[in-house]
């Protein structure tokens, strides 16, 4: 309806748009003045009245990545042009919404009818293939169907299952979990993502076959790593990472971003921020210890040594806890070694990424103006880590008197950080099937501790 009612902002589009024209488009078109007027709906003039007015919703980056998106669907819908770089609209952008919402509709089976991604796709498999079995697809689907009509109250429509069988039959299992990743849930954490890598293959390390560009990257990620993460955040990470719009990304820069602690708070307290920063904290903490040697635990600061006031009662017995001041000294160790002074504030792309012609035109007022916004941000990472820092004080502290309350029936060692045991180490504490996991384990053979990366 976007684009068959003269009255919406985005009525009367080109056929065909490139990445600075459909950027342009959408800066022109997308303001809040426009779209949520208080007189939006008495007064509508035709191809977007009241252009320009107000803040637009998209930044240009948002743009960019919205055009990569659109890009990579009309592929999968079989519409894209010839040109790599042009978008079609009209009808073959109408083709690619009902491809979008085909993978919805999948998407939304797959959370409805099985345990988790990687169990389905062992069960879709065809024999001795990696293709996505037709047959056992359509099986999948009328279960879920089955299950969605026994359900009392209306519920949901019926998946549209030949639609769905059609398009994404026949395919190998990493397109498949390509696919679902366009209807993946936008907003993974950055530290989540890193720390996966850093639980897989070490610290700093990617593994990363070589220069790509942000398609590659997502098909590494879904057929190497297993990872769902949405397009949008793809390209977000993918510019993090060094990489420019439409161009590749240097494997060497997304280690180095490794080698840092990412801040994706100015000020630390975004929902869920503290707890992944803590996290990432801990398996920090184990990865810098392994460096030194392989079969390595945690240091002794994030080691809680837990003994009995007496020897009476088991229920009655308290635990003796170090001092709040010993626990401080503890987290600035350890916060000093992973850390450091300050931790890195996630930018993406924008300024970093400016042609040679476009440095040579550049003004000195544009540079002051430069320098000014990297001082502000400077200024605004120093804030962040330290209120950072704060906060994940008080988070080591409530961990340890919660493991305090714990009965002990001896003297015992705990780890402080919850994703990190003697035994098992993840990214996050949030365990999912398929996720990476690092496992110690006693080997039965006359030898120490060994390590090995396996799936959960």
């Amino acid at each position: 309806m976007l684009f068959q009612n003269p009255l919406h902002p985005l009525a009367n589009l080109p056929e065909v748009l490139g990445r600075s024209d459909f950027v342009i488009e959408m800066q022109k078109r997308l303001h809040a003045a426009n779209l949520f007027h208080d007189d939006a709906q008495k007064v509508e003039y035709p191809g977007g009245a009241g252009q320009f007015e107000g803040e637009c919703l998209f930044s240009v980056e948002e743009c960019e990545d919205l055009f990569e998106v659109l890009l990579q669907l009309q592929k999968v819908a079989g519409v894209a042009q010839t040109s790599t770089n042009l978008l079609a609209l009209g009808q073959q952008m109408d083709e690619t919404v009902d491809t979008f919402n085909g993978i919805l509709s999948l998407r939304f089976a797959v959370e409805r009818g099985a345990p988790s991604l990687n169990a389905l796709l062992g069960g879709l498999e065809a024999k001795d293939s990696k293709l996505v079995d037709a047959t056992l697809l359509r099986q999948f689907l009328v279960m879920v169907n089955y299950r969605l009509e026994s359900q009392q109250d209306a519920g949901p429509d019926l998946l549209p299952l030949e639609q769905i069988v059609k398009a994404h039959s026949g395919i190998e299992l990493s397109e498949f979990r390509r696919h679902l990743s366009f209807a993946a849930p936008v907003g993974v954490s950055l530290n989540e993502v890193q720390g996966h890598l850093e639980v897989k293959h070490g610290f700093g390390r990617a593994k990363l076959p070589g220069f790509l560009d942000c398609v590659l990257l997502g098909e590494h990620f879904c057929a190497v790593e297993h990872l769902d993460v949405s397009p949008l955040d793809l390209s977000r990470f993918f510019r993090i990472w060094g990489g420019s719009p439409g161009g590749q990304m240097n494997p060497l820069h997304l280690e180095e971003q490794l080698l840092h602690l990412p801040l994706e708070a100015d000020w630390g307290l975004e929902p869920f921020a503290v707890e992944q920063t803590f996290n990432a904290l801990g398996l920090r903490c184990l990865q810098l210890e392994r460096q030194k040697k392989k079969d390595a635990c945690l240091p002794p600061q994030a080691i809680l040594e837990l003994t009995r006031s007496d020897g009476g009662d088991l229920e009655k017995a308290e635990v003796i806890l170090p001092s709040e001041a010993v626990l401080r000294e503890r987290f600035e160790v350890l916060w000093t070694q992973c850390v450091g002074d300050r931790m890195s504030m996630i930018t993406a792309g924008g300024e970093g990424f400016l042609t040679q012609e476009k440095v040579e035109k550049e003004t000195k007022e544009a540079k002051e103006a430069k320098e000014a916004l990297a001082a502000q941000a400077k200024e605004k990472e120093a804030a962040g880590s330290a209120k950072m820092k704060e906060v994940c004080t008080d988070r080591f502290l409530a961990a340890a008197r919660q493991l305090a309350q714990q009965p002990v029936s001896r003297r015992q060692y705990d780890s402080i950080f919850p994703n990190v045991s003697d035994i098992l180490a993840v990214s996050n504490v949030n365990l999912r099937a398929g996720q990476v996991v690092v496992v110690r384990y006693r080997l039965a053979v006359p030898a120490t501790f060994g390590t090995r990366n396996i799936g959960c």
